[in-house]
């Protein structure tokens, strides 16, 4: 048994003899030990697998250090998706806005406009504006 043992991974003996300095440990079950087990397993609870999943992913990126706000605003952020209009609507709002446009021009065309320093005109633009916001 031990002989079949060792056949079966000299690959992996060969090249840790090989490559000591660049290989380095691995602390995984460490850190399923503190970073999962610590939530999922310290408190008598039961999961559901999906429940279980979230929550290790949750962990994980805490550990990792990576802001948990920044991954909810990416996740919402790549969830938006265009909304399409159908051609009408847009054709119609155009059609709206041509005719707001034509009438702020007429209105802005009047003569009482066209002097600058009257507190008349003064107070219209402003009217004009407000509106326009």
């Amino acid at each position: 048994k031990c002989q079949t043992y060792i056949n079966n991974n000299w690959d992996g003996i060969n090249s840790y003899s090989l490559y000591k300095k660049e290989i380095t440990g691995c602390s995984a079950e460490s850190h399923i030990s503190h970073v999962l087990s610590e939530r999922l397993s310290s408190r008598p609870i039961s999961w559901s697998k999906v429940g279980a999943h979230k929550m290790a992913k949750l962990r994980a990126i805490k550990a990792s250090g990576i802001s948990l706000k920044d991954v909810v605003l990416k996740q919402q952020y790549e969830s938006l998706k265009p909304i399409e209009l159908p051609k009408q609507t847009v054709y119609k709002a155009k059609q709206q806005l041509k005719k707001i446009k034509s009438t702020y021009e007429n209105i802005i065309s009047l003569p009482i406009l066209q002097n600058k320093k009257t507190l008349t005109s003064q107070a219209i633009k402003s009217l004009l504006l407000r509106n326009a916001i």
